[in-house]
This record gives structure tokens, sequence and C-alpha cells, in this order.
């Protein structure tokens, strides 16, 4: 399992916006499965920041592949 690195520990120039409505349990189980998609799917470093008052979630990823992987599952 590849957990998330801390956020700006890294440069992360592959980045994906997701937008979620927080507020919507059934939206916002989107962000969970993609938490664990990069999570099982993935093996260099990845992150994402919240941006809640914007329901936007941005994935950030080291690779380029997994980066690209990511977008087309999600």
């Amino acid at each position: 399992m590849n957990k998330p690195s801390a956020p700006g520990t890294f440069d992360a120039p592959y980045k994906i916006e997701m937008e979620i409505n927080f507020d919507d349990q059934v939206d916002d189980h989107r962000r969970i499965v993609a938490e664990l998609w990069c999570c099982y799917y993935t093996e260099k470093r990845w992150f994402r920041r919240a941006l809640t008052r914007l329901g936007v979630v941005v994935f950030e990823f080291e690779d380029m592949t997994e980066a690209t992987m990511f977008r087309l599952s999600h």
C-alpha cells in the first residue's frame, strides 16, 4: 500500500482536480474511492489537497503515467 506523502514534500508536476460536494455522502465517497485507488495502484509519491470551501480535491502525482491512469479511471 502506497500511502500519501505530506503535501509539499516533493515536486508534484501532475495535478488532477475533482469537483466534490463534501456535504453529499455519495459524492464524497468518490473522493474516498479515488484515495484508495492511489493507495493501491501507485508506486511513486502522491498526495491530495482537499479544498472544501471550493468543493475541490486536487490529487498531485510525481509520475505522469500514474497521473494519467488515475485520470482515466476517475
